[in-house]
């Protein structure tokens, strides 16, 4: 708890020692007088919680779990392998999991765009660990269907891995029809189009 402080931030501390880490400086977010996020700055690379987070930049939550951090070393969270460098972001609902990777990445066989640190393309994964949202590096083929890449284009799957949306890079024939490429598609469980829209 802070007091003093009803919503925003309380000022930078400096040179400050919390457990194991040595942190630059820290400050704590405040919500109605309550501890609602904690930033802060790691002079060093440290194993927080079993986690292996990388000096810089580093989020907790109100009872010091790491929220937002980037990992120093290949490590394994929540189901997911991940490389040194990719950035571990918190989300509101805690069944996902959001990923920046460092750089483009092969995961279950699509190319996943990365890159970018803290605020970079993100990637989400089911808490199974199951990829769960990308944006594919280049045009990518999924279910046979043609999807258009780049960041401006998620492709969704469903937790099984089948497709579930994606834009369409070519025009598409199904059930007799045609489907512009450019049309965002939803797609079932058992492989049905149920949604098309053109952006």
């Amino acid at each position: 708890f802070i007091s003093g402080c009803n919503n925003g931030y309380t000022r930078w501390q400096t040179d400050v020692k919390v457990d194991n880490m040595s942190l630059e400086k820290l400050r704590y977010s405040v919500h109605e007088e309550d501890t609602s996020l904690i930033i802060a700055r790691l002079k060093t690379d440290t194993e927080i919680r079993g986690i292996p987070c990388r000096a810089g930049w580093i989020h907790f939550r109100s009872d010091w779990t790491p929220a937002d951090f980037c990992l120093s070393c290949d490590y394994t969270y929540s189901n997911v392998d991940l490389p040194g460098g990719a950035w571990v972001l918190r989300h509101a609902d805690d069944e996902v999991l959001v990923v920046v990777f460092p750089a483009d990445t092969l995961i279950e066989g699509h190319h996943v765009r990365g890159g970018g640190g803290i605020k970079g393309v993100q990637t989400t994964f089911c808490s199974s660990g199951a990829l769960r949202q990308f944006f594919p590096a280049s045009d990518a083929v999924i279910d046979n269907i043609k999807c258009r890449g780049g960041v401006l284009h998620p492709v969704t799957l469903h937790e099984n891995g089948r497709l579930r949306s994606c834009t369409l890079s070519e025009d598409l024939t199904a059930e007799g029809k045609t489907i512009s490429r450019g049309t965002v598609i939803g797609i079932d469980s058992a492989g049905i189009i149920t949604a098309a829209r053109t952006p």
